[in-house]
C-alpha cells in the first residue's frame, strides 16, 4: 500500500511548507499530497488553504494577494502540534544584504517551481488542482512539470470539465487522474474517464462497489482505513504511520552508564576553534603567528558520570568540547539523542550530527581516559570537536536561547571553516534545558526533530539536502561557548549531559 503525506509530514511541521516535503520523502513517503493555488499575479504555489488566516497571522486570499506579499507571510504562525506555537519565535531570521538587513519569514510559503527544484528528484506527488481559479495555469503547471526532475505525478481534481481537459494531455510524467469525491460533485459513473490510469480519493464511507476497478486512496488517521484493501491512504505523519507498521531495529546504544568511556567506540577531546588559522595565519616578516590559543589551561573538560558531562567554564575565548564515533553509520537511518543544559544564554550551543570524517588514529593518544589533555595547545586538539569543525556536516542544534535548528556545511570555504555553515530558522522555545534530538537520513537529504517538556510528540525543525556527505558518516556529539556578536563578557559557563543515544535502522514494507 502506497503511504501518501498530507502537505508534507504536516503533523510535525507547517502544511505544504518546503521542509515538510523534504521531510516527507526522507522518512519515507511513496507520494506528497499538495493543493495548488494561484496568486493575483498568476504565480503557481502550494498551500493547504486559500485564506491566509487558516495558516498566518495575515488575512486574505491567496488568489487576491500578489507573490511579492505572499513571500513576506509567515505560513507557520499557526501551527500548533503540542499547543505550544513552536514555529512564533522571539527572534526573527533574517540575511545581511547590500541594502542592510531584510528579514526573513520562520515558515515562507515556496512556489510551486522552486518546491520542485528543491526536492529530490525521486520525489513523487499528488496535485489537486481545484484551487486553480485560472484554467490558463493548468497548462503551466503542467509545463512545471515537463522541466524538472521528477518523473511521476497524479493530478486530482473533482470537476468533470477539469477530468476531461487532463485526458488530453500527453505527458509520460503524468501517471494517472485522480477524481476526488465530495459531496458536491456526487460522482459515481466513472466509465467515460478511461484514457489514464484512474485513482479515487474520498472518505471510506463513500467507496462502493462501483469503484471496484479503480486504484482507492482513503484516510489512513481513520482508524477504519487501516483495515480497507486500497492502493494508498492519506496520513499526517509518515514518521508516526510507519514506526507503529513497523519494528525500529537498534543498530546502536549508549548511555554512557559508569566512569569512562568506551574506547571501541568514541575518542574525546577538545577544540578552541584555531586549529586551522593558528596554521596559517602568519606574519612571515616578523616570523609570528596572527591567530593563536596561548591559553595555559582550558574552558571545557568531558568526562563520564552515568551520562556525558561536558564542563565549560567561563572565560573570553572559544572552547567546544564532544566525542565522535569511531565506527561509521551507513546507508539510511535515524539517531536520537536526549541531552540537558545548564544555561540557555547567549554564545552558548550544544549539537548532535554526522560528518564524513572520525579522528585519525594517533589522537587517541594524546588523551587520558576521560578524553582531557594535560596542557592543551593548538597541535593537541582537532577540529572534529569543535561543534562546527571538519566539514562536511549536517547538525541539529540548541543554538543559545533562541531555540532548535538545522545547520548544513558542504564544504570548507576559506581560512575560517565555519563561513560556509548555513543557518536554518529556529524553532521551538530557547529556554527549555531538556530535549531529544533526532535526525533521519535517506542518500543526501536529512530532516531533524525534537521533543522537550512542552512537546510530547516529535516537531520538526527542518530539511537540508547535503551532497557532500559520504554514504558512510560519522556520529558526533559536542557543546561550546564562543565569542560573537553581542556575547556576553566572560563567556558564560554551561554544563551540558548527553544521554541515551539511539541509532536505529528501518525496514519498512511497502506493502503493508
Amino acid at each position: 500500500m502506497n503511504i501518501i503525506s498530507f502537505g508534507g509530514e504536516s503533523k510535525h511541521y507547517p502544511s505544504h511548507m518546503l521542509t515538510g516535503t523534504l521531510a516527507a520523502f526522507v522518512v519515507g513517503s511513496d507520494y506528497t499530497y499538495l493543493n495548488i493555488h494561484n496568486t493575483k499575479d498568476n504565480q503557481i504555489v502550494a498551500s493547504e488553504f486559500d485564506d491566509l488566516s487558516f495558516m498566518s497571522d495575515k488575512n486574505g486570499m491567496i488568489k487576491n494577494v500578489d507573490w511579492e506579499y505572499l513571500k513576506g507571510v509567515d505560513f507557520g504562525h499557526t501551527f500548533n502540534p503540542n499547543q505550544d506555537f513552536p514555529y512564533r519565535k522571539v527572534r526573527i531570521p533574517y540575511e545581511r544584504t547590500p541594502d542592510g538587513i531584510r528579514y526573513r519569514s520562520r515558515a515562507p510559503i515556496c512556489s510551486f517551481e522552486n518546491l520542485l527544484k528543491k526536492n529530490s528528484p525521486d520525489a513523487k506527488f499528488i496535485l489537486n488542482i481545484d484551487p486553480i481559479i485560472d484554467s490558463r495555469l493548468e497548462s503551466d503547471l503542467i509545463d512545471l512539470i515537463e522541466t524538472h526532475d521528477q518523473s511521476s505525478y497524479i493530478i486530482l481534481t473533482s470537476a468533470k470539465e477539469k477530468i476531461k481537459n487532463l485526458e488530453q494531455v500527453s505527458s509520460s510524467k503524468i501517471e494517472g487522474i485522480g477524481i476526488h469525491l465530495n459531496t458536491e460533485n456526487n460522482l459515481t459513473d466513472l466509465s467515460e474517464f478511461i484514457n489514464k490510469s484512474l485513482y479515487v480519493f474520498g472518505e471510506v464511507k463513500q467507496m462502493n462497489s462501483s469503484f471496484e476497478n479503480f486504484k482507492i486512496a482513503i484516510n489512513f488517521d481513520d482508524n477504519e482505513a487501516l483495515t480497507t484493501n486500497c492502493w494508498g491512504g492519506f496520513t499526517r505523519s509518515v514518521l508516526e504511520y510507519k514506526l507503529n507498521q513497523n519494528d525500529a531495529k537498534i543498530y546502536f546504544g549508549e548511555e554512557f552508564k559508569g566512569n569512562t568511556i568506551r574506547h571501541d567506540y568514541w575518542l574525546s577531546g577538545i577544540s578552541c576553534g584555531f586549529e586551522l588559522p593558528s596554521r596559517l595565519l602568519a606574519d612571515a616578516e616578523k616570523g609570528t603567528r596572527l591567530a593563536e590559543d596561548t591559553r595555559a589551561s582550558f574552558d571545557a573538560k568531558l568526562y563520564v558520570k552515568d551520562g556525558l558531562h561536558i564542563d565549560i567554564e567561563e572565560g573570553d575565548q572559544y572552547a567546544s568540547a564532544g566525542v565522535v564515533a569511531k565506527f561509521p553509520v551507513r546507508g539510511e537511518f535515524s539517531v536520537e539523542v536526549s541531552f540537558s543544559y545548564s544555561n540557555p544564554e547567549r554564545a552558548t550551543m550544544m549539537a548532535i550530527g554526522f560528518r564524513n570524517t572520525s579522528v585519525f588514529p594517533t589522537h587517541a593518544g594524546r588523551f587520558d581516559d576521560n578524553g582531557n589533555v594535560n596542557n592543551p595547545r593548538w597541535n593537541t586538539e582537532h577540529p572534529v570537536f569543535d561543534t562546527h569543525g571538519s566539514p562536511p556536516f549536517v547538525l541539529i542544534e540548541h543554538e543559545e536561547n533562541d531555540g532548535n535548528r538545522m545547520t548544513n556545511n558542504k564544504e570548507g570555504s576559506g581560512f575560517y571553516k565555519w563561513y560556509n555553515n548555513f543557518y536554518h530558522p529556529n524553532v521551538g522555545n530557547g529556554s527549555i534545558n531538556d530535549l531529544r534530538f533526532k535526525l533521519v537520513r535517506k542518500g543526501k537529504f536529512f530532516c531533524s526533530y525534537y521533543k522537550d517538556n512542552d512537546n510530547p510528540n516529535w516537531v520538526g525543525v527542518g530539511a537540508v539536502e547535503n551532497e557532500s556527505l559520504n554514504d558512510e558518516v560519522y556520529l558526533c556529539l559536542g557543546a561550546k561557548h564562543y565569542p560573537k556578536r553581542g556575547a556576553p563578557n566572560p563567556l558564560p559557563k554551561n554544563h551540558v549531559i548527553f544521554k541515551d543515544v539511539k541509532i536505529f535502522k528501518y525496514e519498512f514494507k511497502k506493502n503493508i
